[in-house]
């Protein structure tokens, strides 16, 4: 009963809504909650089921990484499949002292569609006669030669093109004036919700709920019902509606490439700076019970500006190899007036920030050190000026 991804793919949707509707993925705490709740889960599964069961009919990426699959230009397959029919320990199923069997309780001798299979290896290692390799094959075979069809996959394949087109279509420019165009039908005051970021959040569930489990999956059943009304033949409308859901598979691959590359291409060069701050951060000496220590602390960039006069400390920075927009702080203190000064620094060492910059006059500096990026700002007298 339970041996489909039914629940695999409502964990998806949910998933993926949930995303959309509290920003999960950009929130590490919220990140960090959703893999610790799915770990918990497969290890509760795993205490009462045998091998990769939570993959296989549980997971919420893996029904879509399967259907996905049978796009795939690559297959692992039996060379001969008369070698594994004679075969008497079907290692590559069964396993051996030293190796596990499939783990997707899968028979590799009679793999012919790729959705279950992880590639792990797992079969190939085990098996004795080499039988098993890895191919190369045209693009979605699995979708156009399989004649196992069924119905949970079926109802995900269609069930992505809806989602996608919503997930995709809140990131074109006219996207939000449509919520506002669609809100103004629903009394969402009369509900009592009122802030306008609530509002758009729920129009969005709303919006999502019906293009993912109501609108592609019924466009669909009407075409399948018209076809099995029209067309010659005895195919019924659930076998005709299962078989056209998989012709969807690459609209569903193109609308998710799409936009995951729009998100690579707009976020992928955030790579670098997150590397330089984690770098600076946790590979450097830091100050010790200093006011600037405090202070750096509170602001994600730093910008030096030092100052003429007296003072008690003297600042020197140099950049840091390897790492551009990044420079170290050399700080000494001769606590000769600290008292004098509320912001006096008696600190020595090295601390690390992003940005680096002066204001001069013939080479002398003239602003005080500011740390910005808020409205609030420490000063800190500087001897001797910024340093090279």
């Amino acid at each position: 009963m339970l041996r489909n991804i039914w629940i695999a793919n409502f964990a998806f949707f949910f998933v993926t809504w949930a995303d959309d509707f509290w920003g999960i993925v950009s929130t590490p705490r919220y990140t960090a909650l959703l893999v610790i709740l799915i770990s918990l889960i497969a290890m509760a599964i795993g205490f009462f089921f045998e091998r990769a069961t939570f993959c296989r009919y549980l997971c919420p990426i893996g029904g879509l990484i399967g259907i996905y699959s049978m796009f795939s230009g690559l297959e692992l397959r039996a060379r001969d499949r008369e070698i594994c029919r004679l075969c008497k320990g079907k290692e590559c199923y069964a396993g051996t002292a030293e190796l596990p069997g499939c783990p997707m309780i899968q028979f590799p001798a009679t793999l012919d569609r790729n959705n279950y299979c992880n590639l792990c290896g797992d079969c190939v290692k085990a098996c004795p006669s080499e039988n098993l390799t890895l191919c190369i094959r045209p693009f979605a075979q699995d979708i156009w030669k399989n004649w196992r069809r069924h119905l949970d996959e079926a109802f995900l394949a269609i069930a992505l093109v809806g989602l996608t087109v919503v997930i995709t279509g809140h990131m074109i420019e006219p996207w939000h004036e449509w919520m506002d165009a669609m809100t103004a039908w629903i009394p969402w005051q009369t509900l009592g919700i009122y802030d306008h970021e609530t509002v758009e959040k729920w129009s969005f569930s709303l919006i999502y709920i019906a293009a993912v489990l109501i609108v592609a999956p019924l466009l669909l059943l009407g075409s399948s019902a018209l076809a099995t009304q029209w067309a010659p033949g005895k195919a019924s409308l659930n076998s005709t509606f299962r078989t056209y859901a998989y012709m969807f598979i690459p609209v569903g691959i193109g609308l998710h490439l799409a936009h995951n590359l729009l998100h690579l291409l707009k976020e992928g060069a955030g790579i670098v700076p997150v590397l330089q701050r984690t770098v600076a951060k946790y590979t450097l000496l830091q100050f010790r019970n200093s006011q600037l220590e405090r202070a750096l602390d509170r602001f994600r960039c730093l910008h030096l500006l030092a100052a003429d006069g007296d003072s008690d400390c003297l600042l020197w920075s140099f950049p840091l190899p390897g790492l551009p927009n990044c420079s170290a702080i050399l700080s000494r203190s001769h606590h000769r007036r600290q008292n004098h000064h509320p912001n006096g620094c008696p600190v020595a060492g090295f601390y690390p920030v992003q940005y680096l910059s002066t204001e001069s006059t013939h080479g002398r500096p003239t602003r005080p050190l500011v740390c910005s990026e808020s409205q609030r700002a420490i000063e800190i007298p500087l001897k001797g000026g910024l340093k090279p």
